[in-house]
């Protein structure tokens, strides 16, 4: 998982790279009516971390991501103050426990993926507050922002369970191996504010806070086309 993690990570700096090297500059740094923004964002923190941690208190348990929780966006400037966009996601996690039973060990294990389809719009806060002649002292190269998803979270989970269950026909314990499988999809809508800053007209880090894709920080870097 970390050499998968490793590759990822390196693939999105060759892509950094190759568009610095390959674009003009624009006019300007921070957000523009007409820009085309692509964003590739991770989540540091998310929401299963905390949803499944009972689970910890089984003997053996243990967990690790299977895929790591990333956001790929892109949006476009209509307004000098508003973008609109899509945003796709993806996220995977597994774990397993087990624990001592009249002598034997029932043992368990469980695969989470979570995928978030959607649109979304930001508002360009220095930007709307110039549209309302009450324009801020902020650097130029920084662009604060106030955005919303409104989309579908897709989830599905594989349970595989090796367990001793009671028979009451032959009042004795049987060994029973399980599989299941489930699919959900919900509808979602989630806010968030974050921060942009531009290293160069066309690169910038950023940071969104907020209930966004998979955790309560996303982290990443937006590119302009």
């Amino acid at each position: 998982m970390k050499n998968k993690t490793n590759t990822i990570i390196l693939a999105i700096m060759l892509l950094i790279t190759s568009f610095v090297k390959g674009q003009e500059s624009n006019n300007g740094f921070a957000y523009n009516e007409g820009d085309n923004l692509f964003s590739v964002g991770i989540s540091p923190f998310t929401y299963n971390i905390y949803r499944n941690s009972f689970y910890r208190t089984y003997t053996n348990y243990s967990s690790g991501v299977t895929f790591p929780p990333l956001t790929i966006s892109y949006q476009k400037g209509i307004h000098n103050a508003l973008s609109v966009g899509g945003v796709l996601g993806h996220y995977g996690y597994s774990y397993k426990w087990e624990y001592n039973h009249l002598g034997g060990v029932n043992k368990y294990k469980r695969a989470d993926r979570t995928t978030i389809l959607g649109a979304l719009a930001e508002i360009h806060l220095i930007n709307l507050m110039d549209d309302l002649d009450m324009p801020l002292d902020i650097d130029d190269n920084i662009d604060i922002y106030f955005g919303g998803i409104l989309g579908v979270s897709i989830e599905t989970y594989k349970k595989k369970n090796e367990e001793y269950i009671y028979n009451v026909n032959t009042d004795s314990y049987d060994f029973i191996k399980t599989e299941t499988r489930n699919l959900t999809t919900k509808p979602i809508f989630r806010t968030y504010m974050g921060v942009r800053y531009y290293f160069t007209p066309k690169v910038a880090g950023y940071a969104d806070f907020g209930y966004a894709t998979f955790g309560y920080m996303n982290i990443g870097v937006s590119l302009k086309m």
